[in-house]
């Protein structure tokens, strides 16, 4: 399950380092915004995000374990996704078991340093049926993107999707 469950970091785009001026912010809470939901098979499908850093620091090293980055603690995973399914009239937040990371994943370091530079790219999150229950069929998403000054971005909410999961 967690490598059906894992984030494809590898597709970030760096819109900055290709433009001629580039862009800066001041800001230094990342923030995320859900761009969409693309069916890749029967059975998964993708979740994708945009997400701006205006300080760079977004990513950690698989070595970095240490707190507040330790196995126990929330910040262990810095994209946090929350899945909420629909019964009888009522928004339910689903709930995984004890020490399951659900859909909370690691995202590896993206650059070096930890200088001014802004970052911008997308997220890709591949997600499976196993990684819940098939029978929820109404679903939506919530994700949060946390730097590794544990600045919290803002929820990026998905649309609501009706699944059609074999």
């Amino acid at each position: 399950m967690k490598n059906l469950a894992k984030v494809i970091t590898a597709i970030v785009l760096m819109y900055t380092a290709w433009s001629c001026e580039p862009e800066t912010c001041s800001d230094p809470v990342p923030s995320m915004k859900y761009k969409s939901f693309r069916p890749i098979s029967a059975d998964s499908f993708e979740l994708v995000y945009e997400f701006k850093d205006c300080d760079g620091n977004i990513g950690l090293e698989q070595g970095e374990t240490q707190p507040p980055y330790d196995s126990s603690s929330k910040y262990y995973y810095n994209l946090l996704i929350d899945l909420y399914y629909l019964e009888n009239g009522e928004w339910l937040k689903y709930e995984y078991p004890e020490g399951s990371p659900g859909l909370n994943d690691r995202i590896s370091r993206l650059k070096e340093d930890d200088g001014d530079a802004l970052l911008e790219g997308e997220i890709i999150k591949k997600i499976d049926e196993t990684a819940f229950n098939p029978s929820l069929d109404t679903v939506k998403f919530s994700a949060i993107l946390v730097d590794r000054d544990l600045n919290e971005s803002n929820a990026a909410e998905s649309d609501v999707y009706v699944l059609e999961l074999d």
